[in-house]
């Protein structure tokens, strides 16, 4: 796709998200629906495969596009969960590509997101008055002191918070962490996507731009490393250039990108109908989604 078909549009995807209630108990369903206005420059790539709300199980999925309005695609959600510390229904991701990228070049895919609700969960354990348990035959009166009784009915409340705590809750937070974590990759990916889209509806000077653009890769890169803090950018090439380092291997491509940002945020140097940022933007891009570590 050339540089002036990706600049001459200035909308771009969006999902409104809503539900038929805000506060539920664990295991309670909610009916949510999501509007996606999608521009004619894109095709939507999604269907019900796809979509995954991290922390709430799909009960029902529907996707359908709204005949009565070009554009316009509804999606029906039944979904529950079963953790009572969930607060929201957090952004459903979506992706696309554009119509007019040249045939016979593999196609790049873009993500949208749709808006957060808050919801509050009540743990449906948190209430229960276990006090109330009473035996179901009537048992033969023996002379058993009381103490004994208390006894027996705290043990039975230390084995069902045991199972619930440890059980429940574990296999819950793993399920969810190994489904729904985004990796470093995703995030680089949702934030080029992010500045791609503020790129089109803003009108920011230029190196603006360019100092979130060295921002998304330098943070791509420390936390792939798992330093856990963005690193100067100095500091940071002078790790790539270590051959231990695991981004060795990219240091051709990585230390000219860098060296073009911080001739253009430092300076404002650069073309006026924005091909070189386009430029730059594309293979920084490229360049995340093509490292392997």
């Amino acid at each position: 796709m050339s540089a002036e078909g990706v600049f001459a549009f200035v909308t771009f995807p969006e999902a409104v998200l809503t539900s038929d209630k805000t506060e539920i108990t664990t295991g309670e369903s909610i009916q949510a629906d999501i509007e996606l206005f999608v521009p004619d420059f894109v095709n939507l790539l999604q269907t019900d495969d796809y979509v995954s709300i991290p922390g709430w199980d799909i009960q029902e999925l529907i996707i359908r596009k709204d005949l009565t309005e070009e554009g316009k695609y509804k999606v029906k959600l039944k979904i529950t969960t079963f953790d009572g510390r969930i607060k929201e229904i957090p952004p459903v991701r979506f992706s696309y590509v554009n119509k007019d990228d040249a045939a016979g070049i593999e196609r790049k895919v873009f993500y949208f997101f749709s808006n957060s609700l808050p919801v509050s969960v009540k743990n449906i354990f948190k209430d229960s008055d276990f006090s109330e348990i009473r035996d179901i035959k009537q048992a033969k009166k023996m002379n058993i002191p009381s103490v004994y009784y208390y006894v027996a009915l705290l043990y039975g409340l230390f084995i069902i918070f045991f199972i619930y705590r440890n059980v429940i809750i574990y296999k819950t937070e793993k399920y969810i962490k190994i489904r729904y974590s985004f990796s470093n990759r995703e995030k680089a990916v949702k934030n080029m996507n992010k500045l791609y889209m503020k790129y089109l509806a803003a009108d920011a000077p230029i190196r603006e731009y360019y100092f979130e653009l060295s921002g998304i890769l330098n943070n791509f890169i420390s936390d792939s490393l798992e330093i856990g803090k963005e690193v100067p950018d100095g500091e940071l090439l002078n790790l790539i250039k270590n051959e231990n380092n695991k981004f060795n291997k990219y240091a051709d491509e990585i230390l000219p990108l860098f060296e073009k940002y911080d001739s253009i945020k430092y300076t404002g140097k650069t073309d006026s109908d924005g091909r070189e940022f386009f430029e730059n933007f594309i293979r920084t891009r490229d360049l995340i989604e093509k490292i392997q570590i």
